[in-house]
Formats: structure tokens, C-alpha cells, sequence
């Protein structure tokens, strides 16, 4: 990739491009095709970019580096590759965001739906044993059954108690019948609560950072992140020329738009509007080099797995050019000596570290919670307001039921 900035040309094809020159002695001069383009043939045959100046001889070598192309093939030779370019999705990078259900993810659902069904079936057990308990002592003693009021009140106090030592509340009254169930019930809840306490506190330490997408898939079934393609590149042939109701069609089809031309309005715009990109690896360290300048920060992530892999990055000049055995001995010699990292690593330093951060990887700095964290906790407690109201008032008509008996 060349790029100009302020009176000089950058990047890391200008590093092989100055080591061809030291070794042949060219005169050169450097062209930027109008459009920013690499190239890709158009629905009426002809080339845009690098490859249409190429195509019409108007350069001697279009540095690139390339994806290899039938279409490249037909028009330029190739030069020997000398990397290996990748396919990924750049996306903003994934923050940790408040969880409205945070105080419900400690336990799975069907571990709420246990727990739950534990309680209603102990607090069904104690109910029953106090029933038939009372019964018995009536029978024996020849005095009156239980009224139904004193069913309610007695219900009222085993529900209480059994809800309370679920919470690890201190509770006045224990139920005096059914040891063994009190006991294994009493257990059961203070493991139960330790349980979830220590995962709440680690989820709250260590909140898990939700990955958007990690494959072109995955990526066309979401909807909350919208994502562009760099155009006239090998990703855009192929996506654009993938066949109708394809995985590649669908995902071409579904874009927000397409991007090309110069690398730096494409990161702001990126930037701002949040979107993810479909291009290759060498890009986006270079977009993310451009990112981390602008907001001093690794604020774009990649897909874990790429996508069409091992396109070679390859030099292209005119067919029949006779520069290519001279171009291919310093490809060699670039190859074999491992210059090409090296050259990318000194070129983008910072976009390299940010693309090798993964999307999950999160800052030593602690999070402070913020209200949306506490809609949650806000819910259940005017739940528990509702229920307690409920409570109030079942006990307001139980009193006036009561009243009503004692002066019959």
C-alpha cells in the first residue's frame, strides 16, 4: 500500500519499491489512478483503478499488493506472491454495557425455574404436615377443626418463612413440624445464596463482553450493526459475482454500501457511524493505525476467523512487461528475508497491536455502574412493592373476615 502524506509517499510498498530501485537503478515517478481504486472489471468489460491504468498502459507496475483474480490473470502478469492476505470484518470494538437483567444472570433459566418449583414444593410440604397436624390434635382432643381463617394465617406464616430463609433473612417463627424438611431447606438456602452472591460478584468484577458477529454468516443474520465493503477489490468481485441466494450474494446485497478511494475518509467515516467493513487484513491494520490516532485508543475489533484465505499478495505489471524477472528476483529476496512483516510492523505499529487484540479483551480500569445498570434491581423492587401491597391487602380482608366470625 502507498499512501501520500503531506510531500511524501508511505507505506509498505514504498519500502520494496525503494529497494527495487537501489537495485536496478529506475527513474520513476508515481501516478495516483483518479478514482483511489485497485481495480475490477466492469459490466462493460473495461477496468476501473490501478488495473484500468494498467490496461491501458499507462503505468509500467501497479504496486498494490493484489488479491489474485481470474480477471487480474487475463489482463497483467503477476509478480511472485509475497504474502499471504486474509479476509476479516473490521467492527467497533464491544464495550461493556449495562445489563438490564444483571441481577437474573447469575443462575441459568431452568436453574430459576428449580429453584422456584424447590420452593413451591417445600412450602406445599409444611403447609400440608401443619394441616394434618392440626386435624389430628383436634380429632384427639375432641375440640373444633382449624378454621379456614386459621388455614390462611398459618399458610401466611409458612410462605413467609420459607421466602425469608431463601433470602437469608433472620426469621422470628420456624415451622414446629417437619424437622427434616426445615433442615434440608435451611441447608439447600444458604448454599443456594452463597452460590449466587459469588457469581452476581464476579459477573459485576469481570462483566462478559458480547462478540456482535464472528463469521460472514453471522454477520448477515444480525441487524444491529450495519457494514460497508471496500469496493474494486478481490472482496467486492467476489461478493458482487457470487451466485443469487449464495451466503456471498446475500451478504453483498444486504450491505449499507460500498467504500473506496483514499483510506482516510473511509476510517472517519467508519468511526462515525459505527459500521462494520468487509476487507482484508492489510487494511484494516491501516485503517486501525488511522483510528488509533484519531481516538488515541484500540477502537476497532476483527472477526476471529476470516474468510476467503490465502489470496496472495501478489505485484502487477502489463502483459509481456519486461520487468517481471527483475520484480521477481527482489520479490524473493523480500520473501525469503521476511522484510514484508518487518516492513508492516515498522509502517503500523499501533494498527498491528489493535488487530491483535481481541474483540473480548477488556481494560484493568473498573467500570462504575450507572443507572441503567440498576433498572433491574429498581424492577424487582417495585415487584416486591406490588406483592407487598397485595400482601396488605389480603391481610386487611383476612382481619375483617376474622371480625366478622369472632361476632358470629
Amino acid at each position: 500500500m502507498v499512501m501520500y502524506r503531506g510531500d511524501k509517499w508511505h507505506g509498505i510498498m514504498t519500502y520494496f519499491f525503494e529497494m527495487f530501485l537501489q537495485r536496478f537503478k529506475y527513474c520513476y515517478n508515481f501516478v495516483r489512478p483518479a478514482d483511489r481504486l485497485w481495480g475490477i472489471r466492469l459490466a462493460n468489460g473495461s477496468f476501473n483503478g490501478m488495473m484500468g491504468m494498467l490496461n491501458r498502459k499507462e503505468v509500467d507496475i501497479a504496486l498494490g499488493p493484489f488479491g489474485v483474480s481470474y480477471d487480474r490473470s487475463q489482463l497483467a502478469d503477476m509478480s511472485h506472491p509475497f504474502m499471504f492476505i486474509d479476509h476479516r470484518i473490521m467492527y467497533p470494538r464491544p464495550q461493556v454495557e449495562p445489563d438490564l437483567r444483571g441481577f437474573y444472570r447469575p443462575f441459568s433459566p431452568i436453574s430459576w425455574v428449580v429453584t422456584f418449583s424447590t420452593l413451591l414444593a417445600v412450602f406445599l410440604c409444611l403447609f400440608a404436615i401443619a394441616i394434618i397436624t392440626k386435624l389430628a390434635m383436634s380429632d384427639r382432643l375432641q375440640g373444633h377443626p382449624p378454621t379456614f381463617t386459621n388455614i390462611l394465617e398459618e399458610g401466611g406464616r409458612i410462605i413467609r418463612w420459607t421466602y425469608g430463609i431463601l433470602l437469608s433473612q433472620s426469621m422470628s417463627w420456624t415451622p414446629s413440624q417437619g424437622s427434616g424438611t426445615v433442615l434440608l431447606w435451611i441447608m439447600f438456602s444458604f448454599i443456594l445464596s452463597t452460590i449466587y452472591k459469588s457469581n452476581l460478584k464476579a459477573m459485576l468484577i469481570l462483566p462478559k463482553i458480547t462478540i456482535p458477529f464472528d463469521t460472514v454468516e453471522e454477520l448477515v443474520e444480525q441487524d444491529s450493526i450495519e457494514y460497508y465493503i471496500l469496493g474494486s477489490t478481490v472482496i467486492h468481485q467476489v461478493l458482487r459475482d457470487a451466485p443469487p441466494g449464495s451466503l456471498y450474494r446475500r451478504a453483498y446485497d444486504k450491505k449499507k454500501g460500498i467504500l473506496s478511494g483514499s483510506l482516510t475518509p473511509i476510517a472517519f467515516t467508519l468511526l462515525e457511524e459505527k459500521a462494520a467493513f468487509m476487507t482484508n487484513t492489510l487494511v484494516i491494520k491501516s485503517l486501525m493505525e488511522m483510528a488509533f490516532v484519531k481516538e488515541k485508543d484500540c477502537s476497532q475489533a476483527t472477526t476471529r476467523e476470516g474468510y476467503l484465505k490465502l489470496f496472495m499478495g501478489v505485484i502487477l505489471l502489463p502483459k509481456g512487461s519486461p520487468l517481471v524477472d527483475e520484480v521477481n528476483r527482489v520479490v524473493q529476496a523480500v520473501f525469503e528475508g521476511g522484510l514484508m512483516a518487518w516492513w508492516e510492523d515498522q509502517a503500523l505499529r499501533r494498527g498491528s497491536i489493535c488487530f491483535n487484540t481481541l474483540a473480548t479483551d477488556r481494560k484493568v480500569d473498573l467500570r462504575p455502574l450507572s443507572l441503567e445498570d440498576m433498572y433491574g434491581i429498581f424492577l424487582l423492587y417495585a415487584a416486591g412493592m406490588i406483592l407487598a401491597a397485595i400482601v396488605l391487602a389480603f391481610e386487611v380482608i383476612n382481619r375483617k373476615v376474622s371480625g366478622e366470625e369472632n361476632r358470629e
